[in-house]
């Protein structure tokens, strides 16, 4: 095969995967929502915003009752 040919299939495939990342980056974006990332299973658990992840580990400065530690380690 000629050398430029080679050149120019290269370029198109790279092309082409740098289209489908992008695809996939949009369509990752649309899917967060806030401080969550929206799932796609069955289940309904959508995870922690921050603001519960920080009650949840800190849990004195956020006046909620204690369970113990919640990190070992850590500050």
């Amino acid at each position: 095969m000629n050398k430029d040919t080679i050149i120019v299939i290269v370029l198109v495939a790279l092309i082409l995967v740098s289209v489908v990342q992008a695809l996939q980056l949009t369509t990752l974006k649309s899917k967060i929502t806030g401080n969550v990332v929206g799932s796609s299973s069955a289940s309904n658990d959508q995870g922690q915003t921050y603001e519960e992840m920080m009650a949840e580990m800190h849990p004195e400065l956020y006046g909620e009752a204690s369970q113990g530690p919640t990190m070992v380690g850590g500050c």
